[in-house]
């Protein structure tokens, strides 16, 4: 059955969660009805929302426009430009996926609007998106909103608002530019809400929340501040925006249920991945650059011995001029050192700068990005490295030599570094000033083309090796936070550059407490957390660590010791048996969000869809001896589990799905400090 329907002018997406209704009439197109299926109840507002805007040549174009007195300026205002419906059409992307488009022409100029709705049969949410087709020359598109909602559970008075994914509470009005990708509405007298979502990459993201304003009451859109947004288009060309989420749910704001549904919705529109989860080994740290053939194969062949599945030679092997691999550190080349990591059966992953001129100094100097001064950007505070415009020639440079890598020496996950669009550092200033790059006019529209060079440069890994990982690392994405953006250009990312290298200044549960805020929403199985380093005596502490994620370590691998040796294979083994099932992709914060003092326990769990999972728990530097864990969303059809203890070993125990969610009390650590638990369902 379908989940479309168009009856004249009016158009329904509606499953078995939610139904949303899209008019069009004399006034526009506009949402009148955004439906909650679960609770029975209606969502929208009666006053209509502009449902999106467009400044087309310096003119505002309303989705949806009545005479009204706006009540910022007090103002009546017609609209620039008016819209005629020229089509809507359902089209079956999948099975279970549907999406509903309505064609709009812009009756003062020849600009077509595309609007796309699309809905998925399992989830209690629309995505929405805008495509615009330039019929005239050189129209220049100078802010976009792509969604509008008037809608709530309830009413507004009582609803709460949330950034950080449900983390922190918002004021009642509020906008943010280039920080948030996800905001939450949350009414606690009905225990429902919705999330809504923004997949515009880096500084792009923008939200708009003033209730009283009802035309405008939630946007969702592009950044209108800084960096500053453009887009140009010539006649015939095509833009098409980012996406907009709109999720009911109906839980508390911090239910597992909630968010692992609303974390599924999310991973639906991720691209697919050959990886589950597995260790990945890094030689960033302790060794940064000092590395060297004997070295890297005296590391892989423990990081085999210790069950990793990755193995990724991070920077320090090439030296300028083409990014040519150093013969002093590697006189026999990378191939023997690939072919030894995928000898033991890992994958080969590489790192590689593509943000600089680094490797290749000085060269092709006039795809540098320039500051508003014209001086050429510099990467950091200090050096000459200069920074390289991925909306010019450069994009087809790296694209060239990842693929030539590729080949040669069979990687299969890249890790991409170095910033060029923006900085986690905030030490540079967004986007380029040139006016003299092939894929960019000026500043206005450069941000939005050197990400677009992001999945141009992507796209051209993926077509000659499909199966290859590619990972924009944190600085290469150039945000702090992962978001949902980030995991739409890669399959992993590495999101953060902690490490417990040095354990009095960063330790494990500073860590894991970032960690815990990192993955409310997002797909932990792709996130690459931080770089976890194995080395002295708290390595299963930091190794479980790890494990809220992707887990990433690194360490030098000959300082760990013979008896920690053996509870990390313990530890990697009991991982390998459960992701050999899929992926652990149902995440469950033991200590909800609460952030975690050294004088408590913290902990989570993880499982995939055969009902397989583990349970980590920290003691810290608490005194509790015993106590009680709730895992209240576990996979369904499943009435008892098996639980083990990796670390010490013996039988096993055996606890109903009912007694989970309801609490289970135990001395779960024994005389450890901290412990890994395999769950398994009871057959």
């Amino acid at each position: 059955m379908s989940m479309i329907k168009i009856e004249g002018n009016t158009f329904s997406l509606e499953n078995d969660y939610i139904l949303r209704r899209i008019v069009f009439d004399e006034g526009g197109l506009h949402t009148t009805s955004i439906f909650n299926k679960t609770v029975g109840m209606e969502y929208a507002r009666q006053i209509a929302p502009l449902e999106f805007m467009l400044r087309l040549r310096n003119k505002t174009l309303f989705g949806y426009k009545q005479r009204t007195r706006h009540i910022l300026d007090g103002n009546i205002s017609d609209r620039d430009y008016n819209l005629s419906l020229v089509n809507a059409e359902a089209l079956k992307i999948s099975p279970g996926v549907e999406r509903l488009k309505v064609s709009l022409q812009v009756a003062e100029i020849d600009v077509l609007v595309n609007v796309y709705y699309e809905i998925k049969r399992k989830f209690c949410g629309v995505s929405k998106w805008l495509e615009i087709i330039s019929g005239v020359d050189d129209l220049s598109i100078n802010s976009i909103i792509f969604d509008v909602i008037n809608a709530c559970p309830g009413e507004f008075v009582d609803i709460d608002f949330y950034r950080q994914a449900g983390l922190t509470r918002l004021e009642p009005m509020f906008a943010m530019a280039g920080a948030e990708d996800i905001i939450q509405l949350h009414n606690p007298k009905l225990d429902e809400g919705v999330f809504l979502g923004n997949s515009a990459p880096g500084p792009l993201k923008y939200f708009l929340c003033y209730p009283h304003w009802q035309e405008t009451a939630i946007s969702t859109g592009y950044n209108f501040e800084s960096p500053p947004f453009n887009k140009y288009l010539n006649k015939g060309e095509t833009f098409t925006t980012d996406r907009a989420m709109v999720f009911l749910y109906k839980g508390k704001t911090d239910d597992d249920a909630v968010r692992n549904s609303f974390r599924d919705y999310i991973r639906s529109y991720l691209p697919a991945t050959v990886d589950k989860g597995g260790f990945m080994y890094c030689t960033w740290l302790p060794f940064l650059k000092d590395i060297n053939e004997p070295l890297l194969l005296d590391l892989i062949d423990r990081a085999a011995d210790m069950g990793f599945n990755s193995f990724v030679l991070d920077d320090g092997w090439f030296v300028d001029g083409e990014w040519a691999v150093d013969k002093e550190k590697f006189p026999n080349g990378l191939k023997i050192i690939s072919d030894r990591v995928r000898s033991h059966g890992m994958c080969f992953g590489l790192w590689f700068n593509i943000g600089t001129d680094y490797g290749n100094l000085c060269q092709n100097s006039e795809y540098s990005g320039i500051n508003t001064d014209g001086s050429p950007k510099i990467f950091g505070l200090t050096g000459q490295i200069r920074q390289m415009c991925f909306a010019s020639g450069h994009r087809e440079i790296v694209a060239r030599k990842l693929v030539e890598l590729a080949r040669e020496y069979n990687v299969g996950y890249f890790k991409l570094d170095f910033s060029n669009i923006v900085s986690p550092y905030r030490m540079m200033q967004a986007g380029c000033c040139s006016k003299d790059h092939e894929y960019h006019r000026d500043s206005g529209d450069s941000v939005i083309e050197q990400y677009a060079g992001f999945k141009y440069l992507r796209n051209e890994v993926k077509k000659a090796f499909p199966d290859l990982i590619v990972d924009f690392s944190v600085e290469a994405f150039g945000l702090d936070y992962p978001s949902i953006a980030a995991l739409e250009y890669s399959e992993l990312h590495h999101m953060s550059n902690m490490n417990t290298l040095r354990p009095h200044i960063i330790d494990a549960l500073k860590i894991r407490n970032t960690l815990y805020r990192y993955v409310t929403v997002m797909p932990p199985e792709r996130l690459l957390g931080s770089l976890i380093c194995l080395q002295n005596q708290n390595d299963i502490e930091h190794l479980l660590t790890a494990l809220v994620g992707t887990p990433l370590v690194a360490g030098d691998l000959r300082r760990i010791t013979p008896e920690n040796l053996t509870l990390i294979r313990l530890v990697t083994a009991a991982i390998q048996g459960i992701i050999s099932q899929g992926p652990m992709t149902r995440f469950i914060k033991l200590r909800r969000d609460k952030y975690v003092y050294p004088g408590e326990w913290d902990g989570f769990a993880k499982f995939n869809e055969a009902g397989s999972g583990i349970i980590c728990l920290f003691k810290n530097r608490s005194s509790i001896s015993d106590f009680e864990i709730h895992i209240d969303d576990l996979p369904e059809g499943i009435d008892k589990f098996t639980i083990k203890d990796v670390l010490a070993g013996g039988g096993h125990s055996t606890v109903s799905a009912a007694e989970l969610a309801s609490g289970v009390r135990r001395n779960w650590f024994g005389d450890g400090n901290c412990c890994i638990f395999t769950v398994f369902p009871l057959k």
